[in-house]
């Protein structure tokens, strides 16, 4: 006999030409998995890791940051006290990672001189680990050997948009908060634009859980 006769369920049936033996059902979200050659199948866990648990997205559309020139990493502030730059995803299991990606318009200048600024991620309220290094050089401006041909007045500046994305493992079960921080270098001018009102790019976060 050819053909495949009755091979599910607890019952017995004919794959091919030999004679397969029951394989009972299922537990609920098990898979039926190959466990070698010459053996019978059986139902096994899926496979984890990779599965997307849940993604959370948002936008800060309000005033900009105030200006810095500290070469020490903080949150960006509005001249109001308030600090959103900032993402919140809930309900992340330990064993998860969450998958980070901030977007934001940054202006950085000084007079007659390079200017640079460096940006990182804290998570929750631990405001003294980043969770990268913030480089001295993330973004860099300017010719130190041309500098001194600019008179006092020469501004140099610049406006752009920056990325970031980290892959974070979570500290543990509940809700995770992620907070953009900055810090000038050369004492350079730094200051993260936002307001809609303005015309310029709103602040964005989004993060994904992601299954071990």
């Amino acid at each position: 006999m050819s053909g495949i006769v009755n091979s599910t369920g607890a019952r017995s049936g004919v794959i091919g030409t030999t004679v397969a033996s029951a394989i009972g059902t299922g537990t609920d979200g098990y898979v039926l998995t190959a466990t070698g050659a010459g053996v019978k199948p059986a139902w096994e866990a899926a496979a984890g890791g990779g599965t997307i648990i849940q993604i959370v997205n948002g936008t800060y559309t309000g005033a900009n940051s105030t200006d810095t020139t500290s070469a020490t990493l903080a949150r960006p502030v509005t001249a109001g006290a308030a600090y959103p730059w900032t993402g919140q995803i809930t309900g992340v299991l330990a064993s998860s990672w969450v998958d980070i990606r901030m977007t934001f318009l940054v202006y950085m200048y000084r007079s007659n001189q390079i200017h640079a600024a460096g940006f990182t991620i804290y998570r929750n309220a631990d405001f003294t680990t980043p969770l990268f290094v913030a480089s001295t050089g993330a973004q860099y401006e300017g010719d130190a050997a041309t500098n001194a041909a600019h008179s006092t007045d020469r501004w140099h500046a610049s406006q752009r948009v920056i990325n970031l994305h980290w892959v974070d493992k979570s500290a543990g079960t509940g809700t995770n908060d992620y907070w953009l921080a900055y810090r000038s270098i050369a004492s350079s001018t730094t200051t993260i634009y936002s307001e809609a009102v303005s015309g310029f790019d709103p602040f964005t976060y989004t993060l994904t859980e992601i299954a071990q």
